[in-house]
């Protein structure tokens, strides 16, 4: 498991569940997220989990399927 706190963002609850579980990622359940503004998205969820404050740096990950023929790694830093 990763020292530094990290929450997932995911559309299915199923899999929010496991990122919990199984690596003890804050997961945060959202029916859309908002993909195409990812500081928007990251303000959107801090007060679920309230692990940054303004000024803060986030690192965000996204991209990964299941199938991993279709995924398309992402990774963005980011000013909150």
């Amino acid at each position: 498991r990763a020292i530094a706190p990290m929450v997932g963002v995911c559309d299915l609850e199923a899999i929010c569940r496991r990122l919990s579980l199984h690596w003890g990622i804050v997961p945060v359940h959202r029916k859309r997220p908002a993909i195409e503004d990812w500081r928007r998205l990251c303000a959107d969820i801090n007060p679920c989990c309230g692990l940054t404050k303004p000024g803060h740096t986030v690192l965000v990950v996204s991209g990964f399927r299941d199938d991993p023929k279709r995924s398309e790694p992402v990774l963005k830093i980011l000013s909150i």
